[in-house]
Formats: C-alpha cells, sequence, structure tokens
C-alpha cells in the first residue's frame, strides 16, 4: 500500500469519524456535557431550595418530595441529551445525590438565617461549617429514609436510562 492509499484510507477513517459524531444521538460533544452539568446543578439546586423553604415553612420532613425530585432531574437531563442512556442516567444519580446533600444544607441555612436574621442567607452559604453539618444531617438519616432515597435513585436511573 502506497502512501497516497494510506492518506486515502485515513481521509476516509476521519471523515467516517467525523460523520458518526454528527449522527450519532448517544455521543455527546463538550458543548452537550456542559449543558447536561449547568443543567444538572441548576436543577438540583432550585429542587434542593424548594425543598429546604418547604421544610422551613411547614416544619415537616416530607422525604417522599425527595424522592420525586430525582424524577424531576432525570426527567430534565433526558430533555436536554434529547435520548436517554447510561451516560446520562450516571449523571441523574449523582446530581440526585447532590440535590438530596444541598437540601440538607438548605434547609440549615434558612432556619438559621431566620434565627439569625434574613441578611445573613448568602453569608451562611459561604461558611464551611454550614457544608459539614449539611453532611452531618445527611449521613444520620433512619432505615425508611436511606431506602426511600435508594428508591429515588432507583427511578431517577430509570427514568434517565430509557
Amino acid at each position: 500500500m502506497g502512501i497516497k492509499e494510506q492518506l486515502e484510507e485515513r481521509r476516509r477513517q476521519q471523515e467516517a469519524k467525523r460523520y458518526f459524531r454528527q449522527n450519532n444521538d448517544a455521543f455527546f460533544d463538550a458543548k452537550k456535557w456542559a449543558m447536561l452539568i449547568f443543567s444538572g446543578l441548576s436543577i438540583s439546586l432550585a429542587c434542593g431550595f424548594l425543598y429546604g423553604l418547604f421544610v422551613s415553612i411547614a416544619h415537616i420532613h416530607f422525604q417522599f418530595i425527595l424522592a420525586l425530585v430525582g424524577i424531576a432531574i432525570a426527567s430534565t437531563l433526558k430533555k436536554v441529551a434529547h435520548i436517554g442512556n447510561t451516560k446520562v442516567a450516571w449523571l441523574s444519580v449523582i446530581f440526585y445525590v447532590f440535590a438530596l446533600y444541598m437540601s440538607h444544607v438548605f434547609v440549615i441555612v434558612i432556619s438559621m438565617s431566620s434565627m439569625i436574621g434574613g441578611g445573613s442567607f448568602f453569608a451562611l452559604l459561604l461558611e464551611p461549617d454550614i457544608y459539614r453539618l449539611g453532611f452531618q444531617s445527611f449521613a444520620s438519616n433512619h432505615v425508611l429514609t436511606i431506602l426511600i432515597f435508594v428508591l429515588g435513585g432507583y427511578y431517577t436511573y430509570e427514568i434517565a436510562g430509557k
């Protein structure tokens, strides 16, 4: 095989790879990953904040809402990706766990800022001890709560994976 044939073969392979990446829904380029990560972070923070607001108003920790948060995250990321596959499913589960953690952090921040004063909300978000308290609150859940979290993660994976 001569040099011209090798160059022609290499050019055909690169063209086939480019065509595959443009027309394959399962392949995500950097722009798609950035959109997925931004969407996941924003929906996780929004759902965590809304749950923290609900708990601070109602004074009830209703964990089934957090399972619904996972379904909301999965459907949002699936809609952004335009396809459901294992990459989107695992990313949804990661953001679901992040939303669970941030919901505990927001419950602490909202309750502490209501005790201290309304202007301290963002100052408390910048305090590192709040995140440690949120992790302790997240890690010290009851068995039924952990079961609900696992079921929420399972449904998150199933919805985003199909």
